[in-house]
């Protein structure tokens, strides 16, 4: 178990863990979502919004990834 503070969108860090582990690993569990209440404590503080200056929804703020080892034949060690 390690925790990672995010730098990447859930979508740059699948990409990120595929091209290090390459089929030497395999993403068992990928899921992100954002906390209950996340929204309602920091809205009132911030506002996100798109290129256009559109309010959007706070992006997920919460991953768990599963990565599992794979020995040269595809296997899980």
């Amino acid at each position: 178990m390690q925790e990672q503070f995010g730098y990447f969108t859930p979508s740059e860090y699948k990409e990120v863990i595929q091209n290090v582990f390459g089929n030497k690993g395999d993403i068992l569990l990928f899921h992100h979502y954002l906390q209950d209440g996340y929204e309602d404590h920091f809205l009132p503080y911030v506002k996100v919004t798109d290129i256009e200056k559109k309010i959007v929804s706070l992006p997920d703020r919460t991953c768990s990834i599963v990565i599992v080892k794979m020995d040269g034949s595809n296997h899980y060690k």
